[in-house]
């Protein structure tokens, strides 16, 4: 029920985006959207830690990783939305932005940083770097 949850935005946007429930600008809603959500899902993933230790309850834990891959896809939803709807996927394009606003420099170094992560929390992964699953 927890990546239900967790999927319930993309859904409505989805919903939205199909129904032409947008706006005048869709492509920028979808792309703003999709950045928020990725940020919300962010603040609670490095909630949850917090929120164990003090709650001293180890249920949380067990939402963490769910909530960390629901933050990398809405985070690529993001950039595959900039790229694709602002910069055409034009590699030229692309460089020249990342370069010139530092805060798109910044959403792709992220997403750099929490690509091994990503790639890695599924269960096989997790076993073979010696952690019960």
């Amino acid at each position: 029920t927890w990546m239900l949850i967790l999927a319930l935005p993309a859904v409505a946007l989805l919903v939205l985006a199909l129904n032409d429930g947008l706006g005048a600008n869709p492509a920028e809603a979808l792309t703003r959207q999709s950045g928020e959500w990725a940020l919300r899902g962010l603040i609670l993933v490095l909630l949850i830690r917090p929120l164990q230790v003090w709650t001293r309850w180890g249920v949380w834990l067990r939402f963490r990783r769910a909530t960390g891959v629901a933050v990398f896809i809405y985070a690529v939803m993001h950039m595959l939305c900039w790229a694709w709807f602002e910069q055409g996927f034009e590699a030229a394009d692309l460089w020249a932005d990342l370069i010139k606003r530092p805060f798109i420099t910044v959403g792709a170094l992220t997403l750099c940083l929490m690509s091994p992560l990503a790639l890695t929390s599924n269960n096989s992964s997790v076993r073979k770097m010696g952690v019960k699953a």
